[in-house]
């Protein structure tokens, strides 16, 4: 009964089908009753003896993985929770299901440590433990803490190892090393810290690795496959060195490195920071001369006040549907006359979603202090309790939507993206600037109706960069026609979508830095150049 519109609670009436073999629900909007015992799905599934395939992957159940999860039937193989919205711990009574052959737990929000009991599942065989038979893991876009274990590297027979976005510490395992048949490894958006191991030289299988977005340290390894990774395997770290093609600090004498590594002082670090400090001055002033030069300050500015919610409700006859210009994730704009016949659009935050009350508040403060010219200029906003809203200019040729969706939009795509890219230069929005990329190669909005809670536009594209997936979410019509071509298109189209990924990081602390992304975005156009040309720019 999967890929319906079911909604309301799974009922337990489901624990009364003695021989039910499989059980599959995924992709639906189903939730689990927690408020009495009984009523819960999970404390009657032990009943299912017969159970096989458990999967309710892609519902908002929005609970914890509960202990009675190891009373669930010994014959149970493939368990399918992605997408799940589970939180906390991995119970350690996972370890009853001696007969788990899959047991697929990603895109939650699980914390902790994985529980020691997987080691007694000894025929899991997909995305999770210490096994020696495991082939695939992917524990990425969780919450895991603490560090990655040793042990992991005595897993011969494993190929593919993701652990990115989670909140891992500690060093990378030399360990890595000895997982001879490791094809691919990413560690990325952690908070890792420590050098490389130099044993990962020795993976001669290895064909992707991502290190980016952590806080490593040291020489970048040269040996093996090293020499054919890019630098965004490595972009956004602590102080990394090695082959300038990486776009990194060259390497001092090894030596000398070491030196620094281990008896950096007090001093040395004042001077760095003393350098920084200097620098965020100069900076400051270089954006306010640019501010000065690109911006104009609002005649209104002085007299910006804040309308109350009544106000809005008559300059829109009451938030009239034949005002209404649009509904996104975050709320509606409509088109409004304000009482001295100013026509605005009035956007409306829905205060349901998580932290955007406080959006609404920093958006209205930021764009009503100052105007740049290719930014709408803020009237007025309004800021109650339980209704928040900013009023800026009615723009009656259109929007940002016009121009992505546009019908010749794949024509001119990247004089359009080099457009766009000088305003979110000025803007320093490099959150935005990667939201940009992915709709203009899409052609989908974040608020498609394909997304919802289980999948959003970032997760969907995520999910595409494996060989071949990059096909199912790009514009077809930018693939070209000819074989070469078309290794060319989507080598460059899987880049760029990588490159909105790191700019859309949850945390503004991971997000590469504006300078950065263009800087990768002329690598990309230069490769593809390269790369459609034959060898021959």
């Amino acid at each position: 009964m999967g890929s319906n519109s079911f909604s309301s609670f799974i009922p337990v009436t489901l624990c009364t089908l003695p021989i039910l073999q499989w059980l599959l629900l995924s992709l639906n909007n189903l939730t689990i009753d927690t408020s009495t015992p009984e009523a819960n799905i999970f404390s009657c599934l032990a009943n299912l003896r017969n159970l096989s395939m458990l999967n309710l992957a892609g519902n908002p159940l929005n609970t914890a993985l509960p202990a009675s999860l190891g009373n669930l039937s010994t014959s149970l193989q493939y368990i399918d929770f992605r997408r799940c919205n589970f939180k906390g711990d991995i119970p350690k009574e996972i370890g009853n299901l001696s007969s788990l052959i899959s047991l697929q737990l990603g895109f939650n929000q699980l914390s902790g440590s994985l529980p020691t009991t997987l080691g007694r599942v000894r025929n899991l065989q997909e995305d999770i433990g210490n096994l020696k038979v495991v082939a695939h893991i992917d524990l990425s876009n969780n919450h895991f803490s603490g560090s990655i274990p040793s042990s992991i590297g005595g897993l011969q027979d494993l190929f593919s190892l993701s652990l990115a976005n989670n909140n891992l510490e500690g060093h990378s395992p030399s360990s890595f090393g000895n997982s001879l048949s490791l094809e691919l490894l990413d560690l990325s958006n952690n908070s890792l810290s420590g050098v490389i191991p130099k044993s990962l030289e020795a993976l001669s299988y290895l064909q992707y690795l991502n290190f980016s977005f952590n806080k490593l340290l040291g020489e970048i390894p040269t040996g093996g496959y090293f020499k054919n990774f890019s630098s965004e395997s490595f972009v956004s770290n602590g102080a990394l060195c090695g082959a300038t093609r990486l776009l990194v600090p060259t390497c001092k004498t090894k030596a000398a490195s070491r030196y620094f590594v281990k008896y950096i002082t007090i001093g040395s670090l004042s001077a760095i920071l003393l350098v920084v400090l200097v620098s965020m001055i100069l900076c400051r002033k270089r954006i306010v001369e640019a501010a000065t030069d690109q911006t104009t300050l609002s005649p209104q500015k002085l007299l910006w006040r804040k309308v109350s919610r009544l106000e809005l409700l008559s300059a829109t006859n009451g938030f009239s549907e034949c005002n209404l210009l649009g509904t996104g994730a975050f709320g509606s704009v409509y088109k409004g006359t304000m009482s001295d016949g100013i026509d605005v659009a009035i956007k409306v935050f829905n205060l349901e979603v998580e932290g955007v009350s406080k959006s609404s508040d920093n958006e209205c403060e930021m764009l009503s202090n100052i105007r740049y010219i290719n930014l709408l200029k803020i009237i007025t906003c309004c800021s109650q309790t339980d209704f928040k809203a900013v009023v800026p200019n009615y723009m009656p040729k259109g929007s940002l939507d016009n121009f992505l969706y546009s019908r010749n939009s794949s024509l001119n795509i990247l004089q359009r993206l080099r457009d766009k890219r000088n305003s979110f230069e000025k803007r320093g929005c490099v959150y935005s600037f990667g939201i940009v990329l992915m709709e203009t190669f899409t052609k989908r909005k974040p608020t498609d109706e394909m997304f919802g809670r289980e999948v959003s536009m970032k997760q969907w594209v995520a999910d595409s960069l494996f060989p071949g997936g990059m096909v199912e979410v790009v514009d077809a019509n930018l693939f070209g026609t000819e074989e070469d071509d078309d290794f060319a298109s989507k080598e460059c189209l899987s880049s760029l979508m990588r490159l909105a990924l790191v700019c859309c990081a949850e945390s503004p602390e991971k997000r590469i830095s504006m300078q950065d992304a263009l800087a990768m975005l002329n690598k990309i156009k230069t490769k593809f150049l390269k790369n459609a040309a034959g060898g021959a720019v």
